[in-house]
């Protein structure tokens, strides 16, 4: 179904003077004045490129004119500099931001007069840049119940109940939860924000306008981009608690509660790849309460950075979901800080040549169409020949690593439901979830957090996974 989520963002009346001022067209358009006002709140964490998918245009324009015109009007009348790349769908790759034409001096003159690094403007003070008027509480109430239904509908159309029950509970969760922690630790985050990239220009407008989005909507929303996945995303249109940097998350929801599955992908691959040798690694690392990040570390004779470990992790989520080798040597020699060449180095290891063989051997299986039957949604009516394909056996692969991670992560949330008179889920993050304990009492978060550890273990022995949880306690 069509992900029709409202985000009506507010800003102050002399920013909405100054923009209309500085871009005369601006003030006869007002689908120019929403798409100048999603330029400067980018979704992504890349510094020059984001998201600007159809459903992202709709609610630009209002459904008034077709993409490309919209684009090339705007480019012509007001930003010069903006570009786009134009959708793949051989590829499933969707329209992106290549630049978005805006000026520095228009960056930073209206991010901090917004207040974004320091004091927060009254809600007196804030008017909607589409038509100018005052911000109103109603309309905000009206935008969040129409979002929570939004993704209630979404659910209905859930192509798993784990999905759906995902989709539901967030759903019924109060705004008024998510307002007062980023209220609490918004001016935190700012800081931190400007202490880390007081060199890095980009990055650090491309942080300031996805605060400024969570300061307008704090609380996350969740859409199915497609068939082919079991997992649940941001909604497209506006940066969320799920989207941001992980430690700008943990800033705005200190005092709550991150848990990860431990290993998460590796253990789901040494189980339905069939590595024996991982599988025998990780129950190594286990009983040593060991993770393997240092282990890989340690194989490579590198020291565990952040940058390496983050390499790490995404190189095994990426041969999980079905990257190239050349693609993921590519990733991890950009990411890792490292020379060029520890990316290939890393897939040399005997345990990654073992996870290699057992992936090639896993689409070269006879008996793949059986396991594809579950997926006729993505599949359609495309025949076995064609599926044969490598990139679309490898997508049939993710399929089924995401529904065991989503089988292991919605323990957490039957838990939660169970008992959420003690705990509230506030965001998801596919393998991990950050919730929020209402009793804070050391004794009785150490047993909420005992029983999670052992449901989700339970689950994974019913799967037959080496894996845990890990927990982080943002106080």
């Amino acid at each position: 179904m069509p992900h029709n989520y409202v985000f009506r963002l507010t800003m102050l009346a002399k920013c909405r003077d100054y923009l209309i001022t500085r871009f005369p067209a601006l003030r006869y358009n007002a689908a120019y004045r929403r798409m100048m006002d999603y330029l400067l709140h980018p979704i992504r964490d890349d510094k020059s490129r984001w998201y600007l998918g159809h459903d992202v245009l709709r609610q630009i324009t209002g459904g008034t004119s077709p993409n490309q015109a919209f684009l090339q009007a705007f480019q012509n009348d007001v930003l010069p500099g903006f570009a786009w790349s134009e959708p793949n769908k051989d590829n499933h790759q969707a329209r992106t931001i290549i630049s978005s034409g805006i000026d520095a001096v228009t960056y930073d003159y209206y991010h901090l007069a917004q207040g974004i690094t320091h004091s927060r403007p009254g809600e007196n003070e804030r008017v909607y840049i589409d038509d100018g008027r005052k911000f109103s509480r109603a309309k905000k109430a009206e935008q969040t119940r129409h979002n929570d239904q939004v993704m209630r509908d979404t659910a209905d159309d859930a192509r798993t109940p784990i999905q759906a029950m995902i989709l539901r509970y967030h759903a019924d969760l109060p705004t008024n939860t998510y307002q007062a922690l980023i209220s609490a630790n918004r001016a935190d985050a700012c800081a931190w924000v400007q202490d880390n990239f007081k060199e890095d220009d980009d990055t650090r407008r491309l942080l300031w306008g996805q605060l400024d989005c969570l300061f307008n909507f704090p609380k996350p929303y969740y859409a199915i981009p497609s068939e082919k996945t079991n997992r649940l995303y941001p909604a497209a249109g506006l940066a969320n608690l799920s989207s941001v940097k992980r430690e700008i998350r943990k800033i705005l929801t200190r005092g709550c509660v991150e848990v990860d599955i431990w290993a998460c992908h590796l253990a789901i691959i040494a189980r339905t790849w069939h590595v024996d040798s991982l599988q025998k690694l990780l129950e190594n690392l286990k009983s040593q309460d060991k993770k393997p990040w240092g282990w890989f570390a340690a194989s490579l004779g590198l020291e565990l950075t952040r940058d390496l470990k983050q390499a790490l992790k995404q190189a095994v989520y990426s041969l999980a979901y079905g990257a190239s080798k050349r693609n993921i040597i590519k990733a991890f020699d950009a990411d890792s800080g490292e020379e060029a060449g520890t990316g290939k180095r890393f897939l040399e290891l005997p345990i990654m040549q073992d996870i290699l063989a057992a992936r090639k051997e896993q689409c070269e299986l006879p008996g793949i169409a059986c396991e594809m039957s579950e997926y006729n949604d993505y599949l359609g009516d495309r025949d076995f020949g064609r599926i044969r394909e490598q990139d679309e056996i490898r997508s049939v692969l993710s399929c089924e690593s995401q529904k065991v991670e989503q089988e292991l992560i919605g323990v957490v949330y039957e838990y939660a439901k169970a008992h959420k008179d003690k705990m509230q889920i506030l965001v998801y993050s596919y393998d991990g979830v950050t919730f929020q304990i209402s009793d804070k009492r050391p004794e009785r978060k150490n047993a909420i957090m005992q029983s999670i550890k052992e449901a989700v273990e339970e689950k994974a022995t019913e799967l037959g996974l080496t894996t845990s949880v890990d927990f982080d306690d943002l106080d």
